[in-house]
């Protein structure tokens, strides 16, 4: 089943969280030919980092931001009074700390945190990463 196809049988969701161990891209492409889009998306990120925020440009979604997804356990939602767990995806949307980046600062950003343009990996490996992204007007944009 396609994206496409789930979205006009649940509906569109608010968020996307994208973790299909290797076929990342393939739900990603599937983006392209949505009639309608998620707000937030995210993605796991692995060496096609680079190609992934490119699809997601593509796909129109303006603001992006990194979560080390090692920083997870232990923080701390005080709207809901919920802590994360190790392991868990943790917050997204506008509960992640930072500001929206552009698609070329969040490139730049992402070359001299993860990995280099060359796709070699900059952060330790006790560190992994998700991609996030909007489509909704983030006061970079605005």
């Amino acid at each position: 089943m396609t994206l496409p196809e789930l979205f006009s049988i649940y509906g569109v969701p608010h968020y996307l969280k994208i973790d299909v161990e290797g076929v990342d891209h393939v739900v990603l492409d599937q983006l392209r030919t949505a009639d309608s889009l998620p707000a937030y998306v995210s993605v796991e990120d692995c060496r096609f980092g680079f190609e992934y925020m490119k699809t997601l440009d593509a796909c129109g979604y303006r603001g992006f931001k990194l979560l080390d997804q090692s920083t997870v356990g232990g923080l701390h939602d005080p709207a809901v009074d919920h802590a994360f767990r190790q392991g868990s995806s943790g917050p997204f949307g506008e509960d992640l700390a930072g500001s929206w980046l552009s698609y070329p600062d969040m490139v730049a950003h992402y070359s001299h945190t993860v990995r280099d343009i060359e796709g070699n990996r900059l952060a330790p490996r006790t560190q992994w990463w998700d991609i996030h992204c909007t489509r909704l007007q983030t006061s970079e944009s605005e």
